[in-house]
């Protein structure tokens, strides 16, 4: 399998520049994305990334290194090399504390650029040299609307969700999200088995639940409703997922 690179650079010319010279190179650039407008559609896709190509001084209200920071969130397994033509101080000591695998300093060569693509590869231990293979837990990264900005949920971190009318409420272990998304929609998005409606208004990951009775469930420190004729159901969803 190829190196897998996702470019992130506002330079359209130049990204299919980029682009262009890696493919013949026998790199697969899965992605070009302009900043962090883009990332939900990265997300929509389904793509998966071995390295970030980012520019730092991108367009738009998060530069390129506040965006790696949220990439990093979303694909932990990935590297990063950034590329810029601002080498001042400031940026310098913003890059040194984040973790990367280079820094290219524009206009730098298309040479330069695969040489720094080829040691970053070498230097992931666990990689060959020519071929990336991901081992970590697939995700699903869900993009959710929350007064008027745009929240990446991972779907591993939810442990309940409850239907308010047409407000969805998205519980996790430290917060609740509130989108403006009905609950049906909303679970069309979700992958994970362990999920499983349990009343009318409360889907719950079954995996997390501290107890199940025919009348309630235990998850967090809440107790949640269960529909009526339903708890044989659920005890046999809930000793198959503890099985695996």
């Amino acid at each position: 399998m190829a190196v897998r690179i996702v470019i992130v650079e506002d330079e359209q010319a130049l990204a299919e520049n980029i682009a262009e010279y890696l493919v013949q190179h026998g790199y697969e650039v899965v992605s070009i994305i302009k900043g962090e407008d883009d990332i939900d559609t990265l997300i929509k896709m389904n793509v998966t990334a071995d390295i970030f190509l980012i520019d730092i001084m991108l367009e738009g209200t998060l530069n390129g290194i506040e965006i790696a920071r949220t990439l990093s969130e979303m694909y932990p397994e990935s590297r990063v090399i950034f590329s810029t033509a601002l080498a001042t101080r400031p940026i310098l000591d913003q890059i040194s504390f984040f973790k990367h695998e280079g820094y290219l300093l524009k206009p730098y060569s298309l040479k330069v650029l695969e040489t720094t693509l080829y040691l970053a590869v070498k230097k992931i231990s666990r990689f060959d040299e020519f071929a990336l293979g991901h081992k970590e837990k697939k995700r699903n990264i869900i993009p959710v609307r929350e007064k008027g900005k745009t929240i990446l949920i991972d779907e591993n971190d939810i442990y309940y969700i409850k239907a308010k009318g047409t407000i969805t409420e998205i519980y996790t272990e430290k917060k609740v999200i509130k989108t403006r998304e009905l609950l049906k929609n909303f679970l069309e998005r979700l992958s994970l088995n362990e999920f499983e409606r349990i009343h009318k208004s409360y889907v719950v990951d079954l995996s997390k639940i501290n107890f199940l009775n025919s009348k309630k469930c235990g998850i967090l420190n809440f107790e949640i409703p269960v529909r009526r004729g339903s708890y044989k159901q659920l005890m046999e969803k809930l000793n198959e997922i503890r099985k695996n």
